[in-house]
C-alpha cells in the first residue's frame, strides 16, 4: 500500500524527467525512478517497487515501460499508469517523428541527397582509415602475406558469398591459430 497518494501532475513530472532526460540504459532509468519514488518521495515502499520491477522484467516488450506503467498503477491505478507511460514516451516519440519528417524533407531535396552522399563518403573513408590503422602493423611486417590473404578472404566471403561477420571472424581466428608466425 502506498504511503502517499501523489497527484497525476506529480506522477507526470517525475516520469517525464526519468523517461526523457535519462540516457544510458533502462538500468539507469530504473535506478533514477527508484531513487525518486522510493527514497526521495516515499511514494512506494522498496518491496512494492521490487514487485513492479520483477513483473516488468517478465513482461514481454519494453521492460522499462512495463516498469513505468506498473509503478504508475501502484500509485494511482489506471490513470497513474496512463500518465506515467504518456509522460515517459510521448516527448521522445514526438522527437522521433519530427526527426523522421526532417530526414524525409532533406532526403527528397537535391541538396539533402548531396549532403547524405557526402556524409556516407566520409563514413566510408573513416572506416577505411580505421581498417588501415588496424592492418598497417601486419601488412608492413614480414608477415604481410598472411594479413593480405586473411583480409582478402574475409572480403570475398562477405561480399561474394554474403557470409555474416561472426562466422568470418571465427574462420579468421581459426586460420590465425593454425597459421602462426614463424619467429
Amino acid at each position: 500500500m502506498t504511503v502517499f497518494r501523489p497527484s497525476l501532475r506529480e506522477i507526470g513530472s517525475i516520469f517525464f524527467r526519468v523517461g526523457n532526460v535519462t540516457f544510458g540504459s533502462g538500468a539507469a532509468s530504473t535506478v533514477l525512478l527508484r531513487k525518486e519514488i522510493v527514497e526521495n518521495r516515499d511514494w512506494l515502499g522498496k518491496h512494492q517497487f521490487a514487485l513492479c520491477y520483477a513483473l516488468a522484467r517478465v513482461t514481454p516488450g519494453t521492460n522499462l515501460f512495463a516498469l513505468f506503467s506498473a509503478a504508475g498503477w501502484y500509485l494511482r491505478g489506471w490513470p497513474g499508469a496512463i500518465v506515467a507511460i504518456v509522460a515517459a514516451s510521448l516527448p521522445a516519440s514526438i522527437a522521433v517523428i519530427l526527426l523522421t519528417l526532417g530526414y524525409l524533407a532533406i532526403y527528397t531535396s537535391r541538396l539533402g541527397q548531396a549532403a547524405i552522399v557526402g556524409a556516407m563518403a566520409a563514413v566510408v573513408g573513416t572506416i577505411i582509415a580505421g581498417a588501415w590503422l588496424l592492418m598497417q602493423p601486419d601488412i608492413l611486417s614480414r608477415n604481410w602475406f598472411r594479413a593480405v590473404i586473411l583480409v582478402t578472404g574475409s572480403m570475398i566471403l562477405s561480399l561474394g558469398f554474403s557470409v555474416p561477420p561472426i562466422p568470418i571472424v571465427g574462420l579468421a581466428a581459426l586460420a590465425g591459430f593454425f597459421w602462426q608466425d614463424s619467429k
